[in-house]
Protein backbone atom coordinates (compact mmCIF):
# COMPACT_ATOMS: atom_id res chain seq x y z
CA UNK A 1 0.00 0.00 0.00
CA UNK A 2 1.39 3.36 -0.95
CA UNK A 3 2.00 5.79 1.86
CA UNK A 4 0.76 9.25 1.07
CA UNK A 5 2.58 12.24 2.47
CA UNK A 6 0.06 14.72 3.77
CA UNK A 7 2.51 17.16 5.32
CA UNK A 8 2.26 20.28 3.15
CA UNK A 9 5.21 21.57 2.52
CA UNK A 10 11.86 21.85 -3.69
CA UNK A 11 13.61 20.54 -6.63
CA UNK A 12 16.35 20.91 -4.18
CA UNK A 13 17.81 24.41 -4.12
CA UNK A 14 21.04 23.80 -5.98
CA UNK A 15 24.14 24.43 -3.93
CA UNK A 16 27.51 25.26 -5.36
CA UNK A 17 29.54 22.24 -4.33
CA UNK A 18 32.90 23.10 -2.85
CA UNK A 19 35.92 20.89 -3.28
CA UNK A 20 35.81 19.68 0.28
CA UNK A 21 36.66 16.07 0.94
CA UNK A 22 36.70 16.02 4.73
CA UNK A 23 34.37 17.19 7.47
CA UNK A 24 36.06 19.86 9.56
CA UNK A 25 32.96 20.47 11.69
CA UNK A 26 33.23 19.04 15.17
CA UNK A 27 30.89 19.02 18.13
CA UNK A 28 33.25 21.09 20.29
CA UNK A 29 31.12 24.22 19.84
CA UNK A 30 32.02 25.64 23.23
CA UNK A 31 35.64 26.10 22.09
CA UNK A 32 34.76 28.28 19.10
CA UNK A 33 32.85 31.46 18.51
CA UNK A 34 29.50 31.27 16.77
CA UNK A 35 30.74 32.87 13.54
CA UNK A 36 33.46 30.24 13.15
CA UNK A 37 31.04 27.40 13.89
CA UNK A 38 28.57 28.76 11.37
CA UNK A 39 31.25 29.16 8.70
CA UNK A 40 32.41 25.59 9.22
CA UNK A 41 28.79 24.44 9.19
CA UNK A 42 28.04 25.94 5.79
CA UNK A 43 31.19 24.35 4.39
CA UNK A 44 30.17 21.03 5.89
CA UNK A 45 26.70 21.22 4.32
CA UNK A 46 28.33 21.79 0.95
CA UNK A 47 30.47 18.73 1.68
CA UNK A 48 27.30 16.77 2.48
CA UNK A 49 25.91 17.80 -0.90
CA UNK A 50 29.08 16.57 -2.62
CA UNK A 51 28.68 13.22 -0.84
CA UNK A 52 25.01 13.04 -1.86
CA UNK A 53 25.83 13.73 -5.50
CA UNK A 54 28.49 11.02 -5.36
CA UNK A 55 25.86 8.55 -4.10
CA UNK A 56 27.23 8.41 -0.56
CA UNK A 57 23.92 8.77 1.27
CA UNK A 58 25.10 7.60 4.68
CA UNK A 59 28.07 9.98 4.69
CA UNK A 60 25.80 12.84 3.63
CA UNK A 61 23.33 12.03 6.40
CA UNK A 62 26.04 11.81 9.03
CA UNK A 63 27.43 15.21 8.11
CA UNK A 64 23.99 16.81 7.97
CA UNK A 65 22.93 15.46 11.37
CA UNK A 66 26.10 16.88 12.95
CA UNK A 67 25.53 20.25 11.30
CA UNK A 68 21.92 20.30 12.50
CA UNK A 69 23.00 19.60 16.08
CA UNK A 70 25.66 22.31 16.04
CA UNK A 71 23.39 24.81 14.29
CA UNK A 72 20.86 24.42 17.07
CA UNK A 73 23.58 24.75 19.68
CA UNK A 74 24.41 28.21 18.33
CA UNK A 75 20.78 29.11 17.43
CA UNK A 76 21.58 29.52 13.73
CA UNK A 77 18.20 28.95 12.07
CA UNK A 78 19.44 29.40 8.51
CA UNK A 79 22.09 26.73 8.94
CA UNK A 80 19.57 24.43 10.63
CA UNK A 81 17.24 24.86 7.66
CA UNK A 82 20.01 23.98 5.23
CA UNK A 83 20.78 20.85 7.27
CA UNK A 84 17.12 19.81 7.26
CA UNK A 85 16.95 20.35 3.51
CA UNK A 86 19.98 18.10 3.10
CA UNK A 87 18.38 15.41 5.26
CA UNK A 88 15.17 15.60 3.22
CA UNK A 89 17.25 14.88 0.13
CA UNK A 90 18.73 11.73 1.60
CA UNK A 91 15.32 10.62 2.86
CA UNK A 92 14.02 10.90 -0.70
CA UNK A 93 16.83 8.75 -2.03
CA UNK A 94 16.09 6.18 0.68
CA UNK A 95 12.33 6.54 0.02
CA UNK A 96 12.04 6.96 3.79
CA UNK A 97 8.59 8.50 4.25
CA UNK A 98 8.81 8.43 8.05
CA UNK A 99 12.05 10.43 8.13
CA UNK A 100 10.65 12.89 5.59
CA UNK A 101 7.55 13.44 7.72
CA UNK A 102 9.77 14.15 10.72
CA UNK A 103 11.91 16.66 8.81
CA UNK A 104 8.75 18.22 7.36
CA UNK A 105 7.44 18.94 10.85
CA UNK A 106 10.79 20.49 11.79
CA UNK A 107 10.73 22.68 8.68
CA UNK A 108 7.22 23.86 9.55
CA UNK A 109 8.39 24.66 13.08
CA UNK A 110 11.35 26.57 11.65
CA UNK A 111 9.04 28.64 9.47
CA UNK A 112 6.83 29.45 12.44
CA UNK A 113 9.89 30.45 14.47
CA UNK A 114 11.58 32.58 11.81
CA UNK A 115 8.70 33.76 9.64
CA UNK A 116 10.69 32.71 6.56
CA UNK A 117 8.53 30.98 3.98
CA UNK A 118 11.52 29.49 2.21
CA UNK A 119 11.41 26.50 4.58
CA UNK A 120 7.75 25.84 3.74
CA UNK A 121 8.76 25.94 0.09
CA UNK A 122 11.43 23.32 0.78
CA UNK A 123 8.90 21.22 2.67
CA UNK A 124 6.33 21.38 -0.12
CA UNK A 125 8.89 20.50 -2.76
CA UNK A 126 10.35 17.53 -0.92
CA UNK A 127 6.94 16.04 -0.17
CA UNK A 128 5.88 16.59 -3.77
CA UNK A 129 8.93 14.64 -4.91
CA UNK A 130 8.12 11.73 -2.60
CA UNK A 131 4.51 11.65 -3.74
CA UNK A 132 5.58 11.71 -7.39
CA UNK A 133 7.93 8.79 -6.86
CA UNK A 134 5.07 6.86 -5.23
CA UNK A 135 2.64 7.64 -8.02
CA UNK A 136 0.42 9.96 -5.97
CA UNK A 137 0.15 12.46 -8.80
CA UNK A 138 -2.69 14.65 -7.55
CA UNK A 139 -1.00 15.12 -4.18
CA UNK A 140 2.32 15.83 -5.89
CA UNK A 141 0.76 18.40 -8.22
CA UNK A 142 -0.86 20.26 -5.33
CA UNK A 143 2.44 20.37 -3.45
CA UNK A 144 4.38 21.54 -6.51
CA UNK A 145 1.79 24.31 -6.92
CA UNK A 146 2.30 25.31 -3.29
CA UNK A 147 6.06 25.38 -3.71
CA UNK A 148 5.78 27.33 -6.96
CA UNK A 149 3.51 29.94 -5.41
CA UNK A 150 5.90 30.51 -2.51
CA UNK A 151 8.89 30.60 -4.85
CA UNK A 152 7.24 33.30 -6.92
CA UNK A 153 6.28 35.33 -3.85
CA UNK A 154 9.79 35.30 -2.35
CA UNK A 155 11.62 35.71 -5.65
CA UNK A 156 13.19 32.26 -5.79
CA UNK A 157 13.55 32.04 -9.55
CA UNK A 158 15.49 28.78 -9.42
CA UNK A 159 12.75 26.97 -7.53
CA UNK A 160 10.06 28.55 -9.68
CA UNK A 161 11.82 27.12 -12.74
CA UNK A 162 12.37 23.76 -11.08
CA UNK A 163 8.70 23.26 -10.37
CA UNK A 164 7.90 23.84 -14.05
CA UNK A 165 10.29 20.96 -14.76
CA UNK A 166 8.72 18.78 -12.08
CA UNK A 167 5.11 19.42 -13.03
CA UNK A 168 5.87 18.40 -16.61
CA UNK A 169 6.25 14.79 -15.47
CA UNK A 170 2.77 14.83 -13.97
CA UNK A 171 1.30 16.40 -17.10
CA UNK A 172 2.93 13.68 -19.21
CA UNK A 173 1.61 10.90 -16.97
CA UNK A 174 -1.88 12.37 -17.31
CA UNK A 175 -1.58 12.54 -21.09
CA UNK A 176 -1.56 16.35 -21.16
CA UNK A 177 1.30 16.66 -23.65
CA UNK A 178 0.56 20.22 -24.75
CA UNK A 179 0.67 21.36 -21.14
CA UNK A 180 3.85 19.35 -20.56
CA UNK A 181 5.54 21.03 -23.54
CA UNK A 182 4.63 24.46 -22.14
CA UNK A 183 6.05 23.56 -18.74
CA UNK A 184 9.32 22.21 -20.17
CA UNK A 185 9.73 25.25 -22.41
CA UNK A 186 8.93 27.49 -19.43
CA UNK A 187 11.66 25.81 -17.42
CA UNK A 188 14.30 26.39 -20.10
CA UNK A 189 13.15 29.99 -20.67
CA UNK A 190 13.50 30.83 -16.97
CA UNK A 191 16.89 29.12 -16.71
CA UNK A 192 18.06 31.08 -19.76
CA UNK A 193 16.87 34.28 -18.13
CA UNK A 194 18.83 33.43 -15.00
CA UNK A 195 22.03 32.67 -16.88
CA UNK A 196 22.03 33.60 -20.59
CA UNK A 197 25.54 32.21 -21.11
CA UNK A 198 24.82 28.68 -19.84
CA UNK A 199 22.83 25.88 -21.42
CA UNK A 200 20.95 23.82 -18.85
CA UNK A 201 21.51 20.12 -19.48
CA UNK A 202 19.51 18.91 -16.47
CA UNK A 203 16.19 19.89 -18.02
CA UNK A 204 16.77 17.39 -20.82
CA UNK A 205 15.52 14.69 -18.47
CA UNK A 206 12.01 16.12 -18.80
CA UNK A 207 12.34 16.18 -22.59
CA UNK A 208 13.45 12.52 -22.67
CA UNK A 209 10.39 11.55 -20.65
CA UNK A 210 8.12 13.72 -22.82
CA UNK A 211 9.30 12.07 -26.06
CA UNK A 212 9.37 8.53 -24.71
CA UNK A 213 5.80 8.68 -23.43
CA UNK A 214 4.69 9.74 -26.92
CA UNK A 215 6.54 6.75 -28.40
CA UNK A 216 9.14 8.90 -30.16
CA UNK A 217 11.92 6.55 -29.13
CA UNK A 218 14.45 7.84 -31.66
CA UNK A 219 13.88 11.34 -30.31
CA UNK A 220 14.10 10.09 -26.72
CA UNK A 221 17.35 8.28 -27.55
CA UNK A 222 18.81 11.40 -29.18
CA UNK A 223 18.06 13.52 -26.14
CA UNK A 224 19.09 10.84 -23.62
CA UNK A 225 22.47 10.19 -25.26
CA UNK A 226 23.16 13.92 -25.41
CA UNK A 227 22.06 14.39 -21.80
CA UNK A 228 24.27 11.59 -20.45
CA UNK A 229 27.29 12.98 -22.32
CA UNK A 230 26.69 16.45 -20.90
CA UNK A 231 26.03 15.06 -17.41
CA UNK A 232 29.40 13.34 -17.47
CA UNK A 233 31.12 16.50 -18.67
CA UNK A 234 29.45 18.63 -16.01
CA UNK A 235 29.51 16.03 -13.20
CA UNK A 236 25.71 16.00 -12.92
CA UNK A 237 23.95 13.17 -11.07
CA UNK A 238 20.13 13.28 -11.40
CA UNK A 239 18.04 13.40 -8.26
CA UNK A 240 16.10 10.21 -7.37
CA UNK A 241 12.70 11.37 -8.64
CA UNK A 242 14.27 12.38 -11.97
CA UNK A 243 16.57 9.40 -12.55
CA UNK A 244 13.61 6.99 -12.46
CA UNK A 245 11.76 8.27 -15.58
CA UNK A 246 15.08 8.87 -17.36
CA UNK A 247 16.16 5.28 -16.76
CA UNK A 248 12.73 3.96 -17.80
CA UNK A 249 12.95 5.80 -21.12
CA UNK A 250 16.47 4.51 -21.70
CA UNK A 251 15.31 0.96 -21.01
CA UNK A 252 12.58 1.31 -23.66
CA UNK A 253 15.15 2.58 -26.13
CA UNK A 254 17.43 -0.38 -25.43
CA UNK A 255 14.63 -2.92 -25.75
CA UNK A 256 12.70 -1.48 -28.68
CA UNK A 257 15.31 0.06 -30.97
CA UNK A 258 17.72 -2.12 -32.91
CA UNK A 259 21.38 -1.89 -31.95
CA UNK A 260 22.32 -0.52 -35.36
CA UNK A 261 19.75 2.26 -34.98
CA UNK A 262 20.97 3.10 -31.48
CA UNK A 263 24.60 3.21 -32.61
CA UNK A 264 23.70 5.55 -35.47
CA UNK A 265 21.79 7.87 -33.14
CA UNK A 266 24.64 7.88 -30.63
CA UNK A 267 27.16 8.81 -33.33
CA UNK A 268 24.98 11.71 -34.43
CA UNK A 269 24.66 13.16 -30.91
CA UNK A 270 28.36 13.69 -30.21
CA UNK A 271 28.28 17.40 -31.02
CA UNK A 272 24.65 18.23 -30.20
CA UNK A 273 23.90 21.00 -27.71
CA UNK A 274 20.85 21.66 -25.55
CA UNK A 275 19.71 24.45 -27.86
CA UNK A 276 19.79 22.09 -30.86
CA UNK A 277 17.42 19.70 -29.09
CA UNK A 278 15.02 22.41 -27.93
CA UNK A 279 14.75 23.73 -31.48
CA UNK A 280 14.17 20.24 -32.83
CA UNK A 281 11.59 18.99 -30.35
CA UNK A 282 9.88 21.98 -28.70
CA UNK A 283 9.78 24.84 -31.23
Amino acid sequence: MKTKIFCRRFIPILLLPLLITGLCFTSSCEQKDKATIAEEGYKAIDSAYVEFRAGNNEASKSISHQVLTNARDISNDSLAGRALMSLCRTALRDRDTIALQDYSVQLADLTEKTGQDVWMMVRAHMNAEMNRMQGNLDEAAALYDESMAIAKSIGSLGMYAAEHFNKSFIAVEQGEFEEAAKLIKGYFDIMKERNPDREDAYGLIALVNFLSKQDDLQGAATVAYTARRLFEQENIVPDPADETPMAAAELRVEKELALKVRDSILENTKTLKVSNLLERYLD
